[in-house]
């Protein structure tokens, strides 16, 4: 068994190219995870965070355009994602 570069070593058997397919695999799994349930949560927040600067901005006679589409396009992101990650290992 050898170590590579990375710091992974190939099972007995395996192919070392073989391997770091597999642990980059999981490497990649474990980013989309977090970037989607992240997404989710983050736009749960921006969307409630929006709404307040919006109704602040015409309070004050500005303006709101771009603050709505940003809330509209959040809340129609936390609608649309799933609550869990839909596939699973």
């Amino acid at each position: 068994m050898s170590t590579t570069a990375r710091g992974y070593s190939a099972p007995a058997g395996l192919p070392e190219s073989r391997y770091l397919d597999a642990a980059q695999c999981e490497q990649l799994w474990t980013d989309q995870e977090r970037l989607h349930s992240g997404t989710r949560t983050h736009a749960e927040r921006r969307a409630h965070e929006m709404q307040d600067t919006a109704a602040y901005l015409e309070e004050l006679g500005a303006p709101a355009d771009i603050t709505q589409v940003t809330e509209n396009a959040s809340s129609r992101f936390r609608r649309a994602a799933p609550h869990t990650w839909p596939l699973s290992r």
